[in-house]
């Protein structure tokens, strides 16, 4: 931001009160005060073994796969790999409610997720499952779960924005086809894929290929590094000057 210096005549006439000057003094004053409370926050440790860039990429696509030998994900692999999506999820959104303590942007969130009672570390999210012939996970359950994943992550990420412009941070990018509600309450998500399946055909036995699962994983773990690399910069700040009486 520029930087203005002001004094008992600054707005004396019209012309800075219309001009943005009015408005640019109002926005780093309070921009300032966020990032001082912002600070106090204990940083969110993040274990998680994503990667980030400053923008959630394109949400990967999961389709019904007929088995060939073993290049699919078995039900439970799935299901404890999901899980682990899960509890950093609900890691994100427990660090989203303590920086809105100190910089009440928004009203507290509700985390109806089932994540596991948050301890302030992300654990290690799986991002790679061993190929499996028996006892595969349903298409159309693993489809369901990972899309109630992808929803939660782009809600959690709204009020992460928000946080942000409340600092001066530059907000995470998300796909131009992708959009979320500013809804405070987190729905359940149920891990169950349902019964398993055999794979024998892409259609009422259906399960999903190995590779593919393993980059929906991967973009869920880089998915939340992105939203705890920006909470870190929104806990990191340091107030800046740039408003100065003269």
């Amino acid at each position: 931001m520029p930087q203005y210096t002001i004094n008992k005549k600054t707005f004396s006439g019209a012309s800075k009160v219309y001009d943005g000057t009015l408005a640019g003094i109002i926005i780093s004053l309070a921009q300032n005060q966020a990032i001082t409370a912002a600070a106090a926050v204990t940083p969110l440790t993040d274990n998680g073994g994503g990667a980030a860039n400053g923008t959630i990429e394109a949400v990967p696509v999961l389709v019904n796969h007929a088995l060939v030998g073993s290049d699919s994900v078995a039900k439970a692999d799935a299901e404890n790999a999901f899980g682990t999506a899960l509890n950093a999820i609900s890691e994100v959104i427990y660090q989203i409610n303590r920086v809105r303590t100190a910089v009440p942007a928004f009203p507290a969130l509700i985390d109806n997720t089932g994540g596991a009672a948050a301890t302030g570390t992300v654990a290690a999210i799986t991002q790679t499952v061993a190929g499996a012939n028996a006892a595969l996970v349903s298409a159309s359950g693993a489809i369901s779960v990972f899309e109630s994943l992808v929803d939660a992550i782009f809600q959690a990420t709204v009020f992460v924005n928000r946080l942000a412009d409340a600092v001066g941070v530059s907000q995470i990018a998300i796909p131009a086809s992708e959009s979320a509600l500013l809804v405070g309450t987190f729905a359940p998500i149920n891990l169950s894929t349902g019964g398993a399946v055999s794979g024998a055909d892409a259609l009422t036995h259906a399960t999903i290929q190995a590779t593919a699962f393993d980059a929906a994983l991967v973009w869920l773990a880089n998915s939340v590094k992105e939203l705890t690399t920006k909470l870190h910069a929104i806990t990191s700040g340091a107030p800046t000057i740039e408003v100065i009486v003269q």
